[in-house]
């Protein structure tokens, strides 16, 4: 069976209650339909910036373990900037995943010297952290003192669901391989209570990593999971297409292999994940048939009510005298004032994002299938790939938001992409080219 039928057919399948695509489902489908998240949506496939985070955020301050910490690692997501936020307020050091991870594994944001809260905060956003951080090489001694990870569900018991691509118990196994942390190092959950749901033991597997603090708006749950947490990387879960995603999994696996471990990769691809999406809303009727009867029935009526309305506007002209008169002649001897005003044209620039760095060798089926990946849909591509680069365009600000915030740390070919909102209009798109590609990386030879 083909990879196009294969994914076909796992968009199509349904999941039970209890595993753990369908109760991802369930918890994404309670958070859209009740409207409890903030951008970026819909919320499937993410982990879901419900509009309690902040709230959720200011309390994991609170936990000693978070007052105690030096260095804290934290993921990227929307729904943890709060937490990077007052991580930076307090002096704290904060690492963050490194984009296309091809030498260095984890990035340190350094702000600027003296910085004010307004930078702070903006260091703790995606293209702050973009512009203010560091790449760690692999081999630097590091010692992270706190995890704080993002999930889609979570049980009481400590029991963690992502949002299942698999990337965050990854990067706690390559932590685990680069001796940064260790199987005491705390681990962390933001979420809100409607996220906490009961996740059976029988459906989890080695590799998922149990969280020891949940913490809501509303509680602070220490779990005290008897669950071990993943010792490394499992090599058998993985499968070269991997090692091409992320090129440090290659560093990682020769010093495995110097080590004596087992390093052999898997040979089969991990079945493809479903495609979820918002339920569409039913449409009304075009019409309403007792709307439409009844307009029919009170024809009549409304005949005889034109008639008095008519007579009337007539009498009230008539005590006016002339005034409508002269403000007509005005009007007519006056054309600029029958002109209608022009519409103002939304800046097309807050609706383009810019893709910039791209591999020449890389064909357009190819980009779009990657952007699709991480569920961004644009209205259409401007496809520049001889220089290196393309602008995606959406009808709407907050979509060209979302992309932006989905797209950070993308890498394709082994190659980290630049991922920022398009400079200036539709009109200037050759001046914009030349502007925004000048910091496009040569190609490699």
């Amino acid at each position: 069976m083909s990879a196009s039928n294969n994914q076909a057919d796992s968009r199509n399948k349904t999941y039970p209650e209890d595993s753990k695509w369908g109760i991802r489902k369930k918890v994404w489908d309670h958070i859209n339909n009740e409207k409890l998240a903030n951008f970026p949506l819909p919320v499937y496939h993410r982990i879901p910036n419900v509009k309690t985070s902040a709230e959720a955020s200011d309390k994991a301050a609170e936990l000693d373990v978070f007052k105690k910490a030096q260095v804290v690692k934290i993921n990227t997501d929307k729904p943890q900037e709060q937490a990077r936020l007052h991580a930076l307020q307090t002096g704290k050091t904060v690492l963050v995943p490194t984009p296309g991870k091809k030498t260095g594994l984890l990035s340190k944001i350094v702000p600027p010297a003296d910085s004010k809260p307004e930078e702070l905060k903006a260091c703790s956003q995606a293209l702050g952290m973009g512009e203010h951080s560091q790449t760690l090489e692999l081999d630097e001694v590091i010692k992270i003192d706190l995890i704080i990870i993002g999930s889609c569900c979570v049980s009481k018991e400590g029991n963690r669901l992502g949002k299942g691509e698999g990337y965050g118990d990854l990067e706690y196994a390559m932590m685990m391989n680069a001796g940064y942390i260790t199987k005491d190092t705390p681990v962390v959950t933001i979420v809100d209570d409607v996220q906490i749901q009961e996740i059976p033991e029988k459906i989890l597997e080695k590799h998922d990593v149990s969280v020891d603090y949940i913490v809501t708006p509303t509680q602070i749950i220490e779990t005290k999971c008897p669950r071990p947490k993943p010792a490394g990387i499992d090599w058998s879960l993985l499968t070269e297409r991997y090692l091409e995603r992320i090129p440090v999994l290659k560093i990682l696996q020769e010093k495995d292999q110097k080590a004596g471990r087992d390093t052999k990769l898997g040979e089969f691809e991990p079945e493809p994940r479903p495609k979820f999406t918002p339920p569409r809303r039913s449409r009304r009727p075009y019409g309403n048939r007792r709307m439409r009867g009844r307009r029919n029935t009170d024809r009549s009526s409304n005949h005889s009510r034109e008639g008095r309305d008519g007579e009337r506007r007539d009498s009230d002209r008539r005590e006016r005298g002339d005034s409508d008169s002269k403000d007509k002649s005005e009007k007519e001897n006056n054309p600029r004032q029958q002109r209608p005003r022009p519409r103002r044209r939304q800046n097309q620039s807050n609706m383009s994002v810019y893709v910039g760095g791209l591999p020449r060798s890389l064909r357009v089926s190819e980009f779009k299938k990657d952007i699709h990946d991480r569920d961004v849909q644009p209205l259409r591509v401007v496809w520049h790939g001889s220089n290196g680069h393309a602008f995606l365009q959406f009808q709407k600000q907050d979509e060209a938001e979302s992309a932006l915030e989905a797209l950070q740390n993308l890498s394709i070919k082994g190659r980290d992409l630049k991922v920022e909102k398009a400079k200036g209009g539709r009109r200037n798109s050759e001046k914009v080219s030349e502007s925004q590609d000048q910091d496009r990386e040569p190609e490699d030879k």
